[in-house]
């Protein structure tokens, strides 16, 4: 038995009830769209003449244009190794593991006091919203304890405010003056890192021989920046990082902190730090403080000359960059490219001086 119900409820628009379920038709007879579960369709037809067709919209044709690009991303992510840190928690160093924990009580208790304070300002707004009514209704009596509750809960207000600006962990430290001129030396040369006109985060490199020198990069940002938890007179030297966790160097350890607020601690001994020279082939445009030392014809011969059976060929510059490794053996794994080279020479000197003090036995 065929069961089939139709029902209007707009101009135009009915619902159609069957065994096989509930679908919408939008527009008049002969020239109407049904919508259901078995997909949208076009219904067209002269009504009296007998001619009917219907006719499914078809998405092949999209559907064959992701199953493309899926395929070439999956390819493309064939041909390259993802540069990547290990997930940011499992980077702690043994030695600072009792400092992150210290960190992460200090971290929950921040939160919780974030928190209450959102729900307090909620108060503070309800019981103001609610005196000045009093006020505009001239109950006297009820005015002056609305009052009182509106005083109560400000005051909590900037209680809990207080204790969340009192919540962090004094990383201050005495050091010489030997140590401290050194640490001074490698923000100096971070500050000129951070004028670079460009800085990438490398997030994969060829795993080929045929791919050698491919790379894949982001442009990202160095500044100085705190960490919530962390009070230093030092601010940390801010790493962006595109593909994880973000890179806070305080004097005595680098912090990897990601999107989810999990975060790793790695002690200055472990810590690899390695400067690389790159002639880097720059499709895009030419950063203003870096060396053009050489060309090469976009079509051309094994032995790198220009393929005549191209009409347009044409050269591209190649640009003397430097990379800069963090490595450990416990997951740390993050590289940088940088537009000047004298700078990221320098930073990495810097560095690796101030951790000779820090550490005398690297």
């Amino acid at each position: 038995m065929r069961f089939r119900r139709k029902t209007k409820i707009l101009p135009g628009v009915y619902l159609n009830f069957s065994k096989s379920g509930v679908s919408t038709t939008i527009g008049p007879k002969g020239a109407s769209v049904n919508l259901g579960k078995q997909g949208a369709f076009l219904n067209t037809g002269i009504p009296g003449m007998g001619l009917y067709n219907r006719q499914k919209f078809s998405s092949k044709s999209s559907t064959k244009s992701n199953a493309t690009q899926k395929t070439s991303k999956e390819q493309y992510q064939d041909l390259i190794d993802e540069i990547k840190s290990d997930p940011a928690q499992n980077l702690t160093s043994d030695s600072l593991k009792e400092l992150k924990a210290t960190l992460l009580d200090c971290h929950i208790r921040r939160q919780e006091l974030t928190s209450k304070i959102v729900r307090q300002k909620n108060r503070v707004k309800k019981t103001r919203q609610l005196l000045t009514w009093m006020r505009i209704l001239i109950i006297g009596f009820v005015v002056l304890s609305f009052r009182r509750k509106w005083l109560e809960a400000k005051h909590e207000l900037k209680g809990l405010q207080h204790q969340l600006h009192d919540e962090f962990i004094d990383m201050d430290h005495e050091w010489n003056d030997e140590l401290s001129s050194a640490y001074n030396s490698v923000e100096l040369a971070f500050e000129g890192l951070m004028t670079c006109h460009k800085v990438w985060d490398i997030i994969g490199a060829g795993n080929r021989q045929a791919l050698k020198g491919l790379v894949v990069r982001e442009e990202c940002n160095l500044n100085r920046k705190r960490l919530a938890e962390i009070k230093s007179s030092q601010e940390a030297l801010h790493f962006e990082n595109n593909n994880g966790g973000e890179l806070f160097f305080y004097p005595f350890f680098l912090s990897i902190v990601d999107g989810l607020g999990e975060f790793g601690i790695v002690d200055f001994k472990e810590l690899k730090i390695s400067y690389e020279e790159h002639e880097f082939t720059e499709n895009n445009e030419i950063p203003l403080d870096s060396e053009v030392i050489d060309h090469r014809w976009f079509k051309e011969n094994k032995d790198n000359s220009r393929d005549k059976r191209f009409k347009n060929n044409f050269q591209i510059p190649v640009c003397a960059y430097a990379g800069i490794t963090f490595q450990t053996d416990k997951g740390v794994h993050e590289k940088y490219m940088f537009s000047n080279r004298d700078k990221a020479s320098k930073f990495v000197e810097e560095f690796h001086s101030y951790q000779k003090l820090l550490l005398p036995e690297l």
